[in-house]
């Protein structure tokens, strides 16, 4: 259990999202593995090339946003990038329904483990300046 919290929920499907919603609950993760072809095309960027991004948007303003946001950075069009796409819509529409949220703050940057590996930050906190919109955070590589 991570430490800070009393009571953490874990689940492999994306339904242990809801849980938060429960008083008694204070953190739910979903324990999920990257796609291998999504993975792959990530570890082929370059360090220091990723275009990062921060936003705060509704889950249906998310794919349009990253579609532009690649278009304006150069990244061609190929699997790699749609499958990123549509991961970090699914992701970020996924957290807003558990928690009945309107918007999130999509925050996407590069960064390195302390193993060395790349896992681009997906969605984050809205920050106190985005009211009146409702927010949380979610982390997925």
């Amino acid at each position: 259990m991570p430490k800070g919290f009393s009571s953490v929920v874990e689940g492999e499907q994306p339904r242990v999202l809801r849980m938060i919603r429960r008083s008694e609950i204070d953190l739910a993760i979903w324990r999920r593995e990257l796609p291998a072809a999504l993975s792959s095309w990530l570890d082929a960027w370059p360090v220091g090339e990723w275009p990062n991004l921060r936003d705060v948007l509704t889950p249906a303003e998310i794919a349009r946003t990253l579609r532009r946001h690649f278009d304006g950075a150069g990244i061609e069009h190929c699997d790699g990038r749609a499958m990123l796409i549509d991961d970090v819509t699914q992701l970020a529409t996924l957290y807003a329904h558990a928690l009945r949220l309107t918007h999130v703050q999509l925050r996407l940057e590069g960064y390195f483990t302390r193993t060395n590996e790349r896992v681009p930050s997906t969605v984050s906190e809205p920050p106190a300046s985005a009211a009146p919109y409702e927010g949380a955070s979610i982390s997925a590589p």
